[in-house]
């Protein structure tokens, strides 16, 4: 239901109620992060999850490539597609895909 509201605009827009356009995000886990739009960064600030913030379900992340759900829902809410932890050059990197609202 929430996904039906957040791709409100129907055909009107040009949006398909049950397809919303998906974009991908790439975070690194080697460097402290972020969550969009609320700069949080450690459990003290808005946006933190559960005791350890941002930080810590990155560091869970870090640790276990089973253990990403927390860090990516965190990063982007309740339009979460998929979720992975990936390889990189530089290390440990998660692969967001998101729904993005029709507007």
């Amino acid at each position: 239901m929430v996904l039906a509201l957040a791709c409100s605009a129907l055909t009107a827009g040009g949006c398909n109620p049950f397809s919303c356009p998906t974009a991908e995000e790439m975070v690194s886990l080697d460097q402290p992060v972020s969550v969009d739009g609320g700069g949080a960064t450690d459990a003290g600030d808005a946006g933190a999850i559960g005791d350890g913030g941002i930080d810590d379900a990155a560091a869970r992340c870090l640790a276990s490539a089973d253990d990403c759900a927390a860090f990516c829902r965190e990063r982007v809410g309740v339009y979460l597609d998929a979720c992975k932890r990936v390889t990189t050059d530089a290390g440990y990197a998660v692969l967001i895909r998101y729904y993005t609202p029709c507007a």
